[in-house]
């Protein structure tokens, strides 16, 4: 296996098992979502500017409940760091229903930028993020 097919591997996988933790996480957990992200972060939520996953949770615990349904991911290798890992870029799509809406679910789209941790090359962190709603 060359070395650009072990990090697309790495990233597939890295972006399946973030796909279903993360979401699960906010639906679920909502004050672990901070440890998904560097402290760094830099979060646009459908507008609104966040700096840090810390900022991200308060903002969250004052919002209606959210319920995700991802419907699809992409991930997409942006920069090797040459210790076996990489940055990527992943982007998902699905909808997403607030507090008890009857109405159909609302389309969402999440931009995400994915750094190895420090600590663990094969554990990846948020870096920024971007979450729309689509109309």
């Amino acid at each position: 296996m060359s070395h650009s097919d072990e990090l697309l591997k790495l990233t597939s996988d890295a972006a399946r098992t973030f796909t279903s933790t993360y979401y699960r996480a906010v639906e679920t957990n909502i004050p672990s979502v901070e440890g998904f992200y560097l402290p760094t972060a830099g979060i646009v939520w459908n507008g609104n500017t966040l700096a840090g996953g810390k900022e991200l949770v308060d903002f969250l615990l004052k919002s209606p409940k959210a319920t995700y349904e991802v419907q699809c991911y992409d991930a997409q290798v942006t920069t090797p760091d040459g210790k076996g890992s990489c940055a990527f870029m992943l982007q998902v799509s699905g909808t997403v229903k607030y507090g008890d809406e009857k109405s159909t679910p609302r389309g969402f789209s999440d931009t995400f930028m994915m750094k190895p941790d420090l600590a663990d090359n094969k554990k990846f962190l948020i870096a920024h993020h971007g979450f729309r709603l689509v109309v």
